[in-house]
């Protein structure tokens, strides 16, 4: 009994164990995230009203006969894959089949562009890289440089991959297949937006593997794991099965929605025509450019060079910082490669498709400048390291967004455009026009002049599209070159 009681008076003595102080995040992010979105509704609602590009007329074209029940390639034939006109046929369902419809959508395909860069930015480097680097992104992708203000099917191809790989990311710190499952998913979702998103997600397939790869290794090397080049954890079993499983697994992913769309397809009696538009047709493209258009873009983006540069020096600082691990600085690089790989089949450097490079060079000016905020604070600045590299990053770009952007929009050719379509939609009868007065066109090739090329396919096609053309009953055609 004495023994019991000194027992309660020791336990009523004791100190109570303290409690754990919670970790208060900063606000800080998600502030300037708000903030960064909103300046993205800003410029974007300015640029509703903005009329529809030709790539926009074609995809809502397909849309709308979608939305009427028919299927593409059976009155709409391109080689891009269908699942840009699916997107758009989606928007449109929710927005309406409006100019103001599909930009209204294009908003929310860029807002989530930017917050998937944001927590990418974030995983791979800290919160202070992220909010440059949907910055960045932001205000980059509404540039006329990539011509932002039309709803390109790039933009898609995006919002896809990056959700692929914030997935994928996650997959690799699970190492559960059913997460490497949604990633390979999206990537083939990107894919089906437009072909050029292959190349990304070879790229993700390749970071799979060469994680598998670096595990197994780890596996082997007696518990050393201090030259590992891994991420994000060291959870490999000595045998190869679990890691082909992985493997297998994301591959899957990625080729359901093409197989999907292969089976849609032939159910609604088109898929000899998908094949020939987007297969063989399309594996013939001739290189009708080269590489001097990629330096004829680059001399033409005034003011969006300054990024690009960013980029180059934040490339440069990452490489020479030791404290970054060799797995970030390689999944970077990786992705510069594989975005250019990605804008360059068939060497046609059209500026839209530098959409595709935009989360690489964004992720490179992030992490330039939160590498020069930590050197600069390290060097006795302080806070005031902090602020330096964000001030020169939103400085300039302003200064050119609120000169160049207005000027643009104002000399192009879309408002002329619709005039003239008023002029004629006074003249019209119920199958003249197509599109923006909603009639059905005289021929099914949405694009002309690549059948007059050498390619085996084209003389035939062109000669069937002028045989339609002749048989319409159309009273007007309409050639525009811009």
């Amino acid at each position: 009994m004495g023994r019991k009681k000194k027992r309660n008076k020791a336990a009523r003595l004791a100190p109570a164990p303290t409690k754990p102080v919670p970790v208060r995040r900063s606000r800080w992010p998600w502030i300037c995230l708000g903030l960064i979105l909103l300046f993205v509704v800003i410029v974007r609602v300015r640029l509703l009203p903005v009329p529809l590009e030709r790539d926009e007329g074609e995809y809502a074209y397909a849309g709308q006969l979608i939305l009427d029940g028919i299927p593409p390639y059976q009155l709409v034939y391109n080689v891009k894959l269908p699942g840009i006109y699916a997107a758009y046929a989606s928007l449109m369902a929710i927005f309406g089949q409006t100019t103001f419809g599909i930009h209204l959508g294009l908003l929310f395909i860029n807002l989530g562009a930017v917050i998937l860069i944001f927590f990418l930015a974030r995983r791979l480097f800290d919160a202070y890289a992220a909010v440059i680097a949907s910055a960045t992104y932001a205000l980059m992708s509404t540039s006329p440089a990539v011509m932002g203000s039309a709803a390109h099917a790039t933009h898609f191809v995006i919002l896809a991959a990056l959700g692929g790989f914030l997935v994928l990311l996650r997959g690799l710190e699970s190492r559960r297949a059913l997460t490497l499952f949604w990633s390979g998913l999206l990537f083939g979702i990107a894919v089906l937006m437009k072909q050029h998103g292959v190349f990304l997600g070879v790229f993700a397939f390749g970071v799979l593997l060469y994680n598998e790869w670096s595990s197994k290794i780890a596996a082997n090397s007696a518990g050393s794991s201090a030259g590992s080049l891994q991420y994000p954890g060291t959870y490999a079993k000595k045998s190869l099965l679990p890691g082909l499983r992985r493997l297998a697994v994301f591959s899957f992913g990625t080729v359901v929605p093409y197989a999907l769309t292969c089976l849609i397809l032939w159910r609604a009696g088109v898929f000899d025509k998908f094949w020939q538009w987007t297969v063989v047709y399309a594996s013939g493209h001739s290189l009708r450019y080269s590489f001097q258009s990629l330096a004829s873009y680059f001399q033409s983006i005034v003011g969006d060079d300054f990024f690009w540069g960013l980029g180059a020096v934040g490339f440069f600082f990452l490489c020479a910082d030791r404290a970054v691990s060799r797995w970030t600085k390689g999944f970077v690089a990786g992705l510069l490669v594989s975005s250019f790989v990605a804008v360059s089949p068939g060497f046609y450097f059209f500026p839209h498709y530098f959409v595709l490079m935009l989360p690489a060079v964004s992720l490179l000016v992030g992490a330039g400048c939160t590498l020069v905020r930590q050197k600069l604070r390290r060097s006795g600045l302080g806070a005031f390291g902090s602020i330096v590299p964000a001030a020169v990053h939103w400085i300039s770009r302003l200064f050119f967004t609120s000169r160049c952007l207005p000027r643009r929009l104002r000399n192009g050719p879309g408002q002329k455009f619709v005039v003239l379509l008023r002029g004629i939609a006074d003249r019209h009868l119920s199958e003249d026009l197509w599109v923006w007065l909603r009639r059905g066109a005289g021929v099914g090739p949405v694009y002309q002049q690549p059948f007059l090329t050498s390619h085996p396919c084209c003389r035939p096609r062109f000669r069937t599209g002028n045989l339609f053309l002749c048989s319409s009953p159309r009273r007007f055609g309409l050639y525009l070159h811009v």
